[in-house]
């Protein structure tokens, strides 16, 4: 491993501060100008911190992305050699982004134009910017990248002094503008496809993609997807097209890389969370036979690492074990309001990590009972396939069972597994972990009353069939501990 490559593996850790302080020598030995940032006071009053410890809070702030995490690394690296003072004493660093720039094109990094960019303008005025530099901007970094701009944006201003943190505000204003300015130039980009054969193009949901349903003149519809670099979403749909059979996947009608974008047939049919019980009943055995046979020919496909797959289709951790710690201390975190969620995953840690078993086949993990249609022929698509894993073909299985759990569904899929006891466990774990990630990310976006929660396509909440599983594992006693009868 060279020194970039521990570097890096730091940086994507969850906080990375802590082992950058312990790893000093590596880092400066590697970027001398990180090591004159120590201890430089800035002498101003939006500062708080030297420009070392700065950078680190700032690091620490952005999405565990690796561009983001380079991109905070470096962005103030110019400061000590662009310092000046004002007549009051006042300190400055004009043009340090520059200097910045200079210093990260020292390095053959992967992304490095774009880190370069967000380095450039993170300490741009964007309401300063004319309509022709505002363009190039977005030229500059990538119309689906912009939001990584802000998320270092905001971070930086976190980092800095608490009385101009009502700058947030205006940062969001100047996001939300920029974002009208791209949602425009899809659109445009969505008639020059289409020409004349077009009526109508409507928005119909901006998260973690943006997908508009295109009305066509013979009265077709059509959806098309344009897929953001969200740090906290990696969507791989389009290249599962490449590596397995489409029989299950909507049919894709076009695509392009720039922007990254596909158009899609418009599926006509039920989600299965739509599905009365007798529907259920009717087509339980189509809906599992299919679940099972398209998670058995994605997990043929075997990859490098462990983890959330990244853009090359490859994780980033070393073994499996170390990607669930990782990824579920995050979560229990994230939960520390619930005492109750927060200690699962270290309970079943600390009795059952033996069973984590490294594989590393591709898997889907996002199978909840919405993402799954059933067309008006019968048969089962998988609308949103979103983000895969490389990890063991259960840890998928278990994803469905958080959502399907004391459901027929859930019955009918055991029975099919024929599972082993350790399986049974397992399937019973990865369920919980998956519950937990959902009520966590539910929780960052500020849902409250999470007890409330409930899966889609099943009547009990997300809290009632954690303790259910909690049993299932032995582990029954948890209820007792934490939740008051």
């Amino acid at each position: 491993m060279t020194k970039l490559d521990k570097i890096t593996h730091i940086l994507l850790l969850d906080k990375p501060s802590i082992l950058i302080k312990e790893n000093e020598k590596l880092f400066f030995e590697l970027i001398p100008e990180l090591e004159q940032c120590k201890g430089f006071n800035q002498n101003n009053d939006w500062h708080i911190y030297d420009v070392f410890e700065h950078i680190l809070h700032v690091v620490d702030g952005v999405d565990n992305d690796l561009v983001l995490r380079l991109a905070a690394l470096f962005h103030d690296l110019g400061k000590p050699s662009t310092y000046t003072e004002d007549s009051e004493g006042i300190g400055h660093f004009y043009n340090h982004w520059n200097v910045s720039c200079d210093i990260l094109n020292r390095y053959n990094i992967e992304d490095k134009h774009l880190i370069s960019m967000l380095v450039y303008y993170h300490d741009i005025n964007v309401d300063k910017l004319s309509t022709e530099e505002l363009n190039k901007m977005i030229d500059d970094i990538g119309q689906n990248n912009i939001h990584k701009l802000f998320i270092l944006k905001r971070s930086d201003l976190l980092a800095q002094n608490s009385k101009y943190h009502n700058m947030l505000e205006v940062y969001n204003k100047q996001e939300e503008k920029i974002k009208e300015v791209i949602l425009n130039r899809y659109i445009d980009s969505i008639k020059e496809i289409y020409k004349d054969k077009l009526v109508n193009i409507e928005l119909i949901s901006q998260s973690n993609n943006i997908v508009f349903k295109v009305t066509l003149k013979d009265g077709i519809y059509e959806y098309v997807k344009i897929y953001l670099n969200n740090s906290s979403h990696i969507d791989h749909e389009l290249s599962l097209y490449d590596k397995v059979d489409n029989k299950y996947l909507k049919e894709k009608i076009y695509s392009q890389e720039n922007p990254k974008m596909a158009i899609y047939k418009e599926l006509i049919g039920k989600t299965i969370d739509e599905l009365n019980y007798n529907e259920l009943e009717q087509y339980n055995e189509i809906i599992i036979n299919s679940l099972i046979e398209f998670f058995e020919s994605i997990s043929n496909y075997k990859t490098n690492g462990f983890g959330i797959l990244d853009k090359n289709m490859e994780g980033k951790y070393n073994s499996f074990i170390e990607f669930i710690k990782d990824r579920q201390q995050s979560t229990s975190i994230e939960l520390k309001d619930y005492p109750f969620l927060e200690c699962i995953f270290y309970e079943i840690y600390n009795k059952y990590n033996h069973l984590f078993i490294s594989d590393n086949s591709f898997v889907p993990i996002d199978t909840n009972l919405k993402n799954i249609i059933l067309l008006e022929d019968g048969s089962i698509k998988f609308s949103d396939p979103g983000e895969l894993i490389s990890g063991p073909i259960l840890m998928g299985y278990g994803d469905f069972v958080a959502h399907t759990y004391k459901t027929i569904l859930y019955d009918n899929l055991i029975k099919k597994l024929n599972l082993n006891e350790e399986e049974s466990k397992l399937i019973h774990i990865y369920a919980i972990f998956s519950s937990l990630n959902i009520l966590a990310f539910l929780h960052k976006l500020g849902v409250s009353e999470l007890e409330s929660v409930i899966p889609y396509g099943n009547n009990q909440t997300f809290f009632t069939l954690i303790s259910e599983h909690l049993k299932e594992i032995d582990l029954d006693d948890i209820n007792k501990k934490y939740i008051k009868s």
